[in-house]
């Protein structure tokens, strides 16, 4: 079957919807089916076809906004969307599966529409709170303005869809809870992890040098994005007494807004040898290999891909427990509660208590890991999750 995978952007962007649809499609591919990506030509050099580790990628227009239509920015992208669909002979057959509220508003507005499966990222009304974090005057304006226009184009994905589907318990309650949707009309279907490709393995040398690491200091890894939700100043703080005592080093990977507020923060802190800020990578896995634990203290996640991740890398993973309104994770429905890692409350003594204790016990980090290795294979293969979504098309 020809199934399509809507989403604002793809490849050369990095994230975890990117990295979603890579894994989905890869075994969509291999089961038979036909995957192709549709996004955003968000870069004038990227063509407008072309395929990529057998995944065919097609991108659309990326359409200027007027001026005149700014504060109608959301409104009006959903319209030039719908547009060029219709007007070409994309997502006509087989299975639409949406990433994004623009596009399943989009397909839903076709005179023919196939059937469509919406696969929402996030409950933006919900999520924006926590983004909003240090940016700008005029960023948090627009966002603010622009909120209702989000929220009605979630609502019209949500009512379009044929089916909804989402990772985590924690993102079917938010979107059932936020828009009063009827019992049953979401269902929960999480993601995959290829444990092939993230396993437990021996550090890469060249990484060690490239970034001074030294074979024998433990490794504490947060890798994502730098961004308000992701709540890293209170990683910083949790782990700074350790980090000045020398028992770790805080290994950083990933890119965003909030870089130079992190990095001023561990000058300030007198870090700077023990904090390693090593920008984005293609490579995740070789970073998981050289770690020893995974630190995920975000506020918000509709799911947790890092910690799938880490968990068949073989590593234990401390994270945030989910309280809302001020903490909506989904990571007590990965992590077994002290069989593969901790789940704490948000004090950073918390956090530092639980670091210092694996820091400690060898052997515990590493039947931990063991563990949440098990998890993945048992619970969280690809195979499984195109399956569900296979299911849901028939």
């Amino acid at each position: 079957m020809k199934i399509w995978l809507l989403n604002h952007t793809f490849y050369p962007a990095r994230g975890g919807i990117e990295n979603y649809l890579r894994g989905a499609a890869r075994v969509l591919g291999e089961m038979g089916n036909e995957p192709i990506i549709l996004c955003r030509r968000h870069l004038p050099e990227l063509p407008e076809e072309e395929e990529r580790e057998g995944i065919k990628i097609i991108r659309h227009p990326d359409f200027p906004v007027p001026s005149g239509r700014l504060f109608h920015k959301h409104f009006y992208l959903t319209e030039k969307l719908a547009e060029w669909l219709s007007a070409s002979a994309h997502a006509r057959e087989g299975l639409v599966i949406s990433r994004f509220p623009h596009y399943q508003a989009a397909v839903s507005r076709l005179a023919r529409v196939p059937p469509t499966v919406y696969m929402p990222a996030s409950v933006f009304p919900g999520l924006i709170s926590f983004t909003l974090g240090a940016n700008s005057r005029k960023e948090k304006f627009f966002y603010l303005f622009w909120k209702s226009q989000i929220r009605a184009l979630e609502k019209e994905a949500l009512k379009g869809a044929s089916r909804v589907t989402v990772f985590s318990r924690n993102m079917m309650e938010q979107l059932v809870s936020h828009y009063r949707l009827p019992a049953g009309k979401v269902e929960v279907n999480p993601p995959g992890v290829d444990s092939e490709r993230f396993k437990p393995g021996a550090g890469d040398p060249e990484i060690l040098r490239k970034f001074g690491l030294r074979p024998d200091m433990p490794v504490l890894l947060y890798l994502g994005r730098l961004s308000p939700e992701k709540n890293l100043p209170f990683l910083i703080e949790a782990v700074a007494p350790l980090l000045a005592e020398d028992e770790a080093v805080l290994l950083v990977v990933g890119e965003g807004p909030e870089k130079g507020r992190l990095e001023e923060m561990v000058v300030s802190r007198g870090l700077a040898n023990k904090v390693v800020f090593s920008g984005g990578t293609d490579e995740p896995e070789k970073y998981y290999r050289l770690s020893d634990i995974f630190l995920s203290p975000s506020l918000y996640e509709s799911f947790g891909q890092s910690i799938l991740e880490a968990m068949a890398s073989g590593l234990p993973v401390i994270a945030l427990e989910h309280s809302p309104p001020s903490i909506r994770v989904a990571a007590p429905e990965i992590i077994e509660e002290g069989e593969s890692g901790f789940c704490i409350p948000a004090r950073p003594a918390a956090m530092r208590e639980k670091v210092e204790l694996l820091l400690t016990a060898p052997r515990l980090r590493r039947e931990m890991g063991a563990k949440g290795r098990a998890i993945c294979r048992e619970r969280y293969s690809w195979e499984r999750h195109v399956s569900g979504l296979i299911e849901l098309a028939r």
